[in-house]
């Protein structure tokens, strides 16, 4: 392989890579989209990628019944964490990623959709990926459910509403609550789509808060895509 791959699994037509895709064709890594929401098989392994990415959507993570493909995303995140492949997951997928740790997944106390800040924890001043940030930032949320964090992970962040909202497991794995990925176009589009939530205060927030959110969004993955990078030149060392 001449530069590294990595694997995007997209739940919902309107839940794209968003901030991802331009930086992954910028820093020379290609991708492949798995979207088993349109039918596609979920890849059996992790092989031959460099790095693991799984977006957000609107099932629950113990849905498998209705939806049988979350049981292969919960093992791709079993085997990444074995193979200590770079991996991040983004609202769904940071619950299917604690889920493949041995953690639970539930219902939250009530929704948290829109512009809302989190706190980073102790521990991300030390982390690679987030020590460059504020103490407090205002970031996208959209997510109902919530997850208790896995028992060899390091937490990360925390909201009001929400206590887990970013952690890691190892060095290379990731789960964040929040949408990290998210541009203006993805936010609009979901306050228009949107029948249970007023989009008012989305778009306001947008305002206000989207253009610093997308240089947290770009700062944040061109670090997880640094890991990628270096996954890949290892692997090819040996």
């Amino acid at each position: 392989m001449s530069a590294p791959m990595i694997l995007v699994i997209q739940h919902a037509e309107p839940e794209t890579m968003g901030l991802l895709e331009p930086l992954c064709r910028d820093g020379g890594i290609a991708w492949h989209l798995c979207k088993p929401y349109a039918g596609e098989p979920v890849p059996p392994a992790t092989q031959p990628y460099d790095g693991l990415v799984v977006l957000g959507g609107p099932m629950n993570a113990d849905e498998t019944d209705r939806y049988p493909f979350l049981k292969d995303e919960v093992k791709l995140f079993q085997q990444s964490l074995r193979r200590e492949l770079p991996a991040l997951g983004i609202c769904l997928g940071a619950q299917l990623m604690a889920k493949a740790a041995g953690s639970r997944v539930y219902r939250g106390s009530q929704p948290e959709i829109g512009w809302f800040p989190i706190q980073l924890s102790e521990a991300a001043r030390q982390d690679p990926l987030l020590e460059v940030f504020p103490q407090e930032m205002a970031v996208f949320h959209w997510h109902g459910d919530t997850y208790d964090l896995p028992a060899k992970a390091v937490h990360l962040a925390s909201s009001q509403r929400y206590p887990q909202q970013a952690f890691r497991i190892g060095t290379q794995a990731y789960g964040l609550q929040f949408h990290i990925e998210v541009t203006p176009e993805i936010v609009e589009r979901w306050a228009q789509e949107t029948s249970s939530t007023d989009p008012a205060p989305l778009r306001s927030g947008l305002a206000e808060y989207g253009a610093q959110c997308s240089e947290y969004g770009r700062l944040y993955l061109s670090r997880f895509l640094e890991k990628v990078k270096v996954f890949y030149d290892e692997k090819n060392s040996d």
